[in-house]
């Protein structure tokens, strides 16, 4: 039930599992074609009076009800009603999510939670599918997500979902060290507790908080299976205000548990302060680095979207927002990406941090792997400019990716202009990638690295830094706007 494709520029329907109404992307524009059992979800959304902070905040997606014309003219027939939401920038999704952003995103669904209790209704579902990034900030978008609810009914009945798709992930990124990539990334549903305690082996299972979380229900699995039809069967026999009371302590207990994981931060690796000890660069060489960089973003108009590759700390995203651009700011390391989301939350720096990386990008996955769409996909054309700064050379030596390829997807994911660098073979770093594999790449010179970047970019400007000799260049797309 969520906006997986918000945003994107390929025609068509984007959602189809909730029977309420379909997801529907048209010339860039969304459209949420309603069916009559989501006609009163999609009211709740729109005009809950508690709801209206959300909607002020931003933290709630813009949206309209087309009137009947409208929806006429943009080819909705059969339809209750035909909403509009503002298109989100870059659409992304939990597996690409730093913990900190998950846990924002959390917190915004029992914050929508505890809006719709105060307005007689509830939340169906409750994953983080439901949830977008502009920047830094979480919105809400599944329009149909809403319903009402029985005054005297007591369950929520997305809290399991909500355990599953929330808590287990952090838990398992805080206690066990896995991946968003691996705990939610390979189900959309979240892990099992059988998951849990196998990651979290023969002793963490026993200790706080996979015991409570995880060990114990998986233990019991089989007798929570037996009352698994009483336990969802709706109980209209509370008093309204007692199941309210009731509700709220569920949430109050879930936002702790929330807070917990969220205070725990991924482990620091070698490359959490690789941009801020910048060893490879003297002050010298940083400041013309940074000139050159804000000379070469100077030119785009203004709101122009960039993508930093391999963006660390995000020194360049920070300067790309500074001249008023958006930023994508990605890089494989979960621990520089989350200290970058928690940067960019506080300034509220127009920064999407995400845990990517470009040598094995996002795959497309879901029902047909249409559902949530690749990183390139989402990428390619989206970006007026793209940041590769000692990029390339990790691709080369690392992941073994010829230039050529690299070349061909840079032309791909950049509309206009695209920012690199060149690193000689007898650079420090270079050799340290190489680990005695030199003769791999003794055909790498400025002769043959210009000749390759030509075949797709002009170039537009190039710096040699004094005194680390590596090089700058701002390239310009043959097949760009300008």
């Amino acid at each position: 039930m969520s906006l997986s494709a918000s945003g994107m520029e390929q025609p068509g329907q984007v959602t189809f599992r909730d029977p309420g109404g379909q997801l529907v992307a048209r010339n860039g524009r969304i459209f949420r074609a309603v069916s009559h059992e989501g006609v009163e979800c999609a009211r709740i959304f729109l005009r809950a009076a508690e709801l209206e902070p959300l909607r002020r905040s931003g933290n709630l997606v813009r949206s309209r009800q087309l009137s009947d014309d409208e929806a006429k003219s943009e080819g909705f027939s059969g339809c209750a009603l035909v909403l509009e939401h503002e298109a989100v920038f870059f659409p992304s999704y939990p597996s690409e999510w730093t913990p900190e952003m998950l846990a924002a995103a959390g917190h915004l669904t029992l914050d929508i939670m505890e809006a719709a209790l105060r307005s007689g209704a509830s939340l169906k579902d409750a994953t983080p599918y439901n949830i977008l990034f502009e920047g830094a900030k979480p919105v809400f978008v599944d329009a149909l997500s809403l319903e009402p609810r029985s005054p005297g009914n007591p369950i929520w009945l997305a809290l399991t979902q909500f355990q599953r798709t929330f808590l287990y992930p952090l838990a398992a990124a805080a206690t066990c060290g896995i991946p968003l990539t691996t705990s939610i990334g390979l189900n959309r549903e979240g892990p099992e507790p059988e998951h849990m305690t196998a990651w979290a082996g023969p002793v963490r299972r026993w200790l706080p908080p996979i015991l409570g979380l995880a060990t114990l229900p998986s233990l019991l699995n089989r007798a929570a299976r037996v009352q698994e039809q009483s336990f969802y069967r709706q109980d209209h026999t509370t008093s309204p205000e007692k199941a309210r009371f009731i509700l709220g302590r569920a949430i109050t207990r879930l936002r702790a548990k929330l807070d917990r994981f969220q205070q725990v931060r991924p482990t620091a690796t070698r490359w959490t302060d690789y941009q801020g000890d910048a060893c490879h660069y003297s002050s010298g060489d940083l400041e013309t680095k940074d000139h050159f960089v804000r000379n070469a973003l100077s030119g785009l108009p203004p709101a122009s979207r960039v993508l930093d590759v391999g963006a660390n700390l995000g020194r360049y995203s920070e300067l790309a927002t500074q001249l008023g651009h958006r930023v994508v700011a990605i890089d494989s390391d979960t621990s520089v990406a989350d200290r970058l989301f928690r940067k960019a939350a506080g300034t509220r720096a127009d920064i999407l941090p995400l845990v990517v990386d470009l040598s094995a990008p996002t795959p497309a996955t879901g029902w047909d792997n249409s559902e949530t769409l690749s990183f390139l996909q989402r990428a390619e054309g989206k970006f007026d400019a793209v940041l590769m700064l000692a990029v390339v050379h990790h691709l080369l030596v690392t992941h073994r990716i010829p230039l050529g390829q690299i070349v061909r997807l840079a032309s791909r994911i950049t509309k206009d202009q695209l920012v690199i660098e060149f690193v000689a073979a007898n650079d420090p770093q270079f050799v340290r990638l190489c680990r005695g594999r030199e003769a791999l790449h003794a055909g790498h010179s400025v002769a043959a690295w210009e000749s390759e970047w030509a075949s797709a970019f002009k170039i537009r400007d190039r710096l040699t830094l004094p005194d680390s000799g590596r090089i700058l260049y701002s390239l310009n797309s043959r097949n760009g706007i300008n």
